[in-house]
């Protein structure tokens, strides 16, 4: 039963928590390595400073190292509060972190080792600033049954950002680093203002059992366990002797990740049976652990198989992201006239749907009109595709619990790379082997397993799914 004090406290407004979150997800998107920055700084790797392919690959796996401990991020923003705040505080110094990373990469552009140290750190700025931004998404789409909306929101960002970074860092490529981080400083410094200015967080009261908390707890003893200890400098010694050292990294990752899951389930149990509330982890983990056609195997299609150039494929994905951005609409429209559950049998509808047009990708010809073709199909593909993403999304809100809003949402997500990195590995392994570079195959095989979702979405719990937008979720109301 809700106290006296919470059902009288006001709602905060909207507009400002989304205009933060929307900034703060298009910033921490826009401004990576791997994002904005990775044509510049691999001309500059490979261009300036004369390095091979496989160093150059080294830097990029270590700079974007932190974001494998994006749940570690998750604990540390919702346990510790920073100068009493848990989302204001990490969003400001996220910005100001990164700023000073990209100045000093600017400033130490020759120096291998202080470039790779800088990137390493401004990627830690930005997982803090990606998980405090997803724990006030998560906040504020259960607090205000707006889930749907600031999905759409998030997804356009992000969306937005990529368009904008792709033609970007392919001008900034060749050019001095300086003017890279110029362009990457604006969306920070916009993430500050918008942080300072808009977000008004009100203490939180720490209760014992918020989930964070919960994780906390069973976590504290372990570092002072000797057996812990030596079983992990093992575990991390036999991956370094076997060059797999970061390998091991990602899957003692994963398994953080896994564990909190169970404890997730056990936190909602009195919501439905246990094996139930593993579902919506699994239906994220499925869509993307389906081989794909979308990885390394399409770009070796079109480039020796259809014959299209880099600049071609530019240009073809750059209309499929700018159209995606559509996407978003379609679903704010729609999430408060539907319930989820119906919304994530049309994502498993669409995802599969998306697949098809690319049967049809027209090999090139200059005495047809392929471009025109190709465009449609990578508009149409794309667009179904990121309209389908943003109920899964809502989902992962609707299913993180109280109390450790960027821990859980950062969980679930880590749980959604997990599957991309499956699926993105045994697709290219089944067009290379079984399929022996029938792409065709490969595309009928991702659509027809899609369809397999819709059991998991038939077997979520009620509680969880079977409200549209606005209407409160038992799992997630107060204890």
């Amino acid at each position: 039963m809700p106290s006296p004090v919470a059902s009288t406290e006001r709602q905060p407004k909207l507009w400002p928590i989304a205009t933060v979150m929307a900034t703060s997800v298009f910033a921490t998107t826009f401004v990576q390595t791997q994002c904005l920055g990775q044509q510049p700084i691999n001309a500059l790797l490979m261009d300036q400073m004369k390095l091979n392919s496989d160093t150059a690959a080294t830097f990029v796996t270590l700079s974007v190292l932190p974001w494998t401990f994006k749940a570690v991020a998750g604990l540390l923003v919702d346990r510790v509060a920073l100068f009493g705040s848990h989302r204001r505080s990490y969003l400001l110094l996220s910005a100001l972190l990164a700023i000073a990373m990209w100045l000093l990469m600017a400033l130490e552009s020759t120096n291998y080792n202080l470039l790779l140290a800088c990137a390493i750190c401004m990627n830690a700025a930005l997982v803090l600033g990606s998980t405090a931004a997803n724990g006030l998404l998560v906040e504020a789409g259960q607090r205000t049954g707006a889930s749907g909306r600031l999905s759409s929101l998030r997804q356009f960002a992000y969306t937005l950002a990529s368009v904008i970074a792709a033609p970007a860092g392919g001008y900034l490529a060749g050019r001095a680093l300086g003017w890279t981080s110029a362009v990457a400083i604006l969306p920070l410094a916009s993430l500050f203002c918008a942080s300072w200015f808009l977000l008004r967080e009100a203490p939180l009261a720490r209760r014992n059992s918020d989930f964070a908390d919960v994780i906390w707890e069973k976590i504290r003893p372990l570092p002072r366990r000797a057996d812990f200890l030596a079983g992990l400098a093992i575990l991390l010694l036999v991956f370094y002797y076997f060059d797999r050292f970061l390998l091991g990294l990602q899957l003692l990752s994963t398994a953080f990740c896994l564990w909190i899951l169970t404890k997730m389930v056990a936190l909602h149990q009195r919501a439905g049976p246990r094996w139930q509330l593993y579902l919506p982890a699994a239906l994220l983990c499925f869509i993307q652990a389906v081989p794909t056609f979308r990885s390394t195997c399409f770009y070796e299609y079109q480039t020796k198989t259809l014959e299209y150039t880099n600049v071609q494929m530019g240009w073809l994905s750059l209309a499929g992201y700018g159209v995606a951005l559509l996407s978003s609409g379609v679903y704010a429209w729609g999430c408060r006239k539907i319930s989820l559950r119906s919304s994530l049998y049309a994502a498993i509808g669409l995802t599969s749907l998306s697949a098809l047009p690319y049967l049809c990708y027209p090999h090139y010809s200059p005495d047809s009109p392929w471009m025109a073709q190709a465009l449609v199909i990578e508009s149409v593909g794309t667009f179904l595709q990121y309209l389908a993403y943003v109920p899964l999304f809502d989902l992962a809100i609707r299913s993180t619990p109280k109390g450790g809003e960027a821990l859980g949402f950062a969980v679930l997500i880590s749980i959604w790379n997990i599957g991309l990195m499956l699926g993105g590995k045994v697709g290219p392994m089944l067009y290379e082997g079984a399929f022996h570079q029938h792409m065709n195959r490969l595309i009928w095989l991702n659509a027809g397993l899609t369809l397999a979702g819709a059991l998991l979405v038939y077997l979520l719990p009620r509680a969880l799914v079977d409200n549209p937008e606005g209407k409160p979720s038992p799992l997630n109301s107060a204890a």
